[in-house]
Formats: C-alpha cells, structure tokens, sequence
C-alpha cells in the first residue's frame, strides 16, 4: 500500500521540526512526505533545503486552504492509496502509520471507495472534539472497537483516499484560513460519504492559544489579521448554508472586537471589511 503525507507550514519552524520528526521516524515509513511550504520567511526554506526523503513545494502564502489544495493534488498525481494531512504543529507517535494502516484494514473500509477519517487526538491536554462526538459520545466511542462515526473533521490528522478527491473535490482555495476544512467536511458528507474517527490515539496537536477573561467569558486573543477572515468566512459559511440568524449574531459581535487588549482599532476595521466582503460574497 503507498501512502503518502502533506504538511501545510508558514513560519513556526520550531513546531515544523518536531512535527517532520515524527513523521520521518516511524516504524512504516511514509512513501511520500510532501511539505507546502507558504513563503516562510523565518529560515523553514533553508530548513528544508537540507532535509532527505522529503519534497518541499515553496509558494505564495495561500493560507491553509491553500496549502492543502496544492499539496493534495501533488500528492494525486502520484496515486497513492492513502494521504494523509497534517498541520505544522502536529506530532504524532511513533507508531502511528503502523496502527493506523491496521485499523483501515480491520475497520473493512473498502479503499476502492471514498473515505475520510481521523484518529483520536490531543489538543491542550484533552480529546479533540468534533462536531457529533460529545464527552458522552467518547465513552461509547471507547467501546467501539476499530472505529466511530463523526459529524466533521479537521485538516490535522485527516487521512483520505484518491476517491474521496474524485467525487467531492478539493478544499476551496477562496477561504485561504478559518472554515476551510470545516466546509470541506460538509461537501464530503453532502456526497454521501461517511466520516470515522478510527479508535486509537494518533498524536499531539499543539495548538498555540492565548486567551483572556471578558465580561466573565474566555475568548481567544488570535492574531489580529485572522479577524478578517473570520467575519468574512463565518459570514459566507452561513450563507451558503441559509443561516441567516447566525449571520446576524456575526454582524452584532463586532463592537466586542474594540474591547480585546490589543490591535482592537485594526481588529474593528478588518472585522467590518470582512462582514461587508461576506455580505457581498467577495471570494
């Protein structure tokens, strides 16, 4: 069976290091270790330069959407049975491909067919959550014993086949970050594609989140630019979806934006750019 990996990556070469670590040391190697790298600018090129076994793609910065896009259709060209996705800040266990390669084959998903699946993951210290698996659904979850189903995936850890390209397509590149994989997702199921999560713990993703306190409420202090397509994406998302209320709740959120402890006046203006370029459908 050929498999293959990509791993999407702007500027944190130090979660890149440890995250293309784990992945070269596995005990079933990987066939195929594609790195889109997005423009990087903090030495991730030369980093890679001087890496074997190990195709780097150096383009614009085109976000994730648009780093997945391109190293998925890369990694097509090459007929793999199996790709799998990561972001940068991923590390998974040295085990992984060897356990995930036997739970495909126990769990009898028929690879002539579209699939799409994760693994059990870890995110600041507790199970990823995808829509559809609550904490009581994790129990019953444990007790399956190759594999359960979801409502969504995530890029990180995602693992498809070149069916699941042919009938539902690839990531939009218009979303460039933020609802990218979480529109993806719904394309698959739109098609009539189930969506696993396979039953064994996969790795760590090392999500880097700053919160603060906020009438009481956490919020997450992400990086200003993100703001944008936030509102932007959060508002097509729901368009394209004929959620009109959540559209609203978007639009009211807005002044919160001037009450975070930095980059609010840039925070506030990107915020109301992004509501009117989703309102109007600006891609």
């Amino acid at each position: 069976m050929k498999v293959c990996v990509i791993v999407v990556t702007y500027n944190r070469l130090q979660l890149l290091k440890p995250c293309l670590y784990s992945l070269m040391n596995q005990t079933r190697q990987f066939d195929d270790i594609i790195v889109i790298n997005n423009n990087s600018t903090d030495g991730t090129k030369e980093y890679l330069e001087g890496l074997e076994k190990i195709r780097v793609i150096n383009q614009d910065n085109s976000g994730s959407a648009g780093g997945f896009n391109r190293g998925l259709k890369e990694a097509y060209n090459e007929q793999p049975d199996l790709i799998f996705l990561f972001d940068d800040d991923c590390e998974v266990y040295t085990n992984y491909l060897e356990t995930a390669l036997n739970y495909i084959e126990k769990s009898e998903l028929d690879l002539s067919k579209p699939v799409a699946a994760t693994s059990i993951t870890y995110e600041e210290g507790r199970k990823l959550f995808f829509r559809g698996v609550s904490e009581g659904k994790w129990i019953k979850a444990a007790r399956a014993e190759i594999l359960y189903e979801t409502e969504d995936l995530g890029f990180p850890f995602m693992i498809i086949n070149r069916p699941l390209l042919e009938t539902a397509g690839y990531p939009h590149t218009f979303w460039f970050t933020i609802m990218d994989d979480i529109e993806w997702a719904d394309r698959i199921r739109k098609n009539g594609i189930k969506l696993f999560i396979l039953n064994f713990e996969g790795g760590i993703h090392r999500v880097q989140r700053t919160i603060f306190k906020l009438f009481g409420r956490e919020l997450e202090n992400y990086a200003y630019w993100k703001t944008y397509y936030f509102y932007r994406n959060s508002i097509i998302y729901r368009r394209m979806k004929n959620k009109h209320l959540g559209i609203i709740r978007s639009i009211i959120t807005l002044p919160i934006l001037l009450l975070y402890p930095n980059n609010k006046f840039k925070r506030f203006s990107l915020g109301l750019k992004g509501i009117l370029d989703g309102l109007n459908f600006k891609l």
